[in-house]
């Protein structure tokens, strides 16, 4: 998160300039910030690491730079492709826990039968 707000920084740069130091309430906002995207970034790192754990070499380690480069990219990119596209980043050997059903299609509902048409 870090660099893409300095990318974005670069990119739109601020028409003002603020040079008074941080006090108060500004400090304790910037704290915050700083606290979110450590946690973000390190989801990423974590989610990253975890799924390519099975992948050697040199990709591994390019993959986990990306999560912790762009944080927010990588996540995205997880939930459509590992979550909603339901691509599993391994097969697990043990699941604790059943696998949901999928929903069911539309295929599969029950449909009504059509009206006959009048003559």
């Amino acid at each position: 998160m870090f660099l893409e707000k300095a990318i974005y920084r670069y990119i739109r740069p601020s028409t003002t300039v603020d040079t008074e130091p941080l006090k108060g309430k500004k400090l304790a906002l910037r704290a915050s910030e700083l606290l979110v995207d450590a946690v973000i970034t390190f989801i990423a790192l974590a989610v990253a690491w975890d799924c390519n754990s099975q992948v050697s070499g040199i990709m591994k380690y390019i993959c986990v730079l990306y999560a912790g480069l762009f944080p927010s990219v990588y996540l995205v990119f997880y939930l459509v492709y590992r979550i909603i596209m339901r691509n599993p980043c391994y097969e697990p050997v043990f699941m604790p826990m059943p696998v949901a059903e999928p929903l069911p299609l539309a295929e599969k509902l029950p449909v009504a039968e059509p009206l006959p048409i009048p003559q």
